[in-house]
């Protein structure tokens, strides 16, 4: 497997620019889990690339929160939730809702725009949340860091 191009974070906007406006004759495949939207995809069609799209992972919401996560949330010590994607904010947010948690007071770190407004939506705190530029894993990590100094 060669890598062409590596983004230097998870977001789509990026990744496309550092493509060229025509990109007829090109054939990306493009992992991805059941419930993706797809931007990156129809924005790839759109310059004329042949796009396959490959489900490799499905989320599935528990039935149910472990009881001690219910325990420290009730106590409210928990001092941050760490959020990657709209999916687990609304799966949290309804498990809580169905245990009968009061979660509003859980401070929130969110990776970016669209999981922060989803996160404002379900009534989360956030306290941490990352632009455009600096969506990823380890812009997430040192944005918490950040925030505890």
């Amino acid at each position: 497997l060669n890598v062409d191009l590596e983004a230097p974070n998870l977001n789509k906007k990026i990744l496309l620019a550092a493509f060229g406006a025509d990109l007829s004759g090109q054939d990306f495949l493009l992992p991805r889990p059941e419930e993706s939207r797809d931007v990156l995809a129809n924005k790839l069609r759109e310059r004329g690339a042949e796009v396959r799209e490959l489900v490799v992972y499905k989320m599935v919401m528990p039935k149910c929160l472990p009881e001690e996560f219910l325990q420290l949330v009730e106590k409210e010590a928990i001092d941050l939730i760490a959020f990657t994607s709209s999916s687990t904010v609304v799966n949290l947010a309804s498990l809580l809702k169905k245990a009968r948690q009061n979660w509003q007071y859980l401070p929130a770190a969110c990776i970016g725009p669209i999981t922060a407004q989803t996160a404002v939506s379900q009534r989360f705190d956030v306290v941490v949340e990352l632009d455009e530029t600096s969506v990823s894993i380890s812009g997430l990590v040192k944005a918490i860091v950040t925030y505890f100094r």
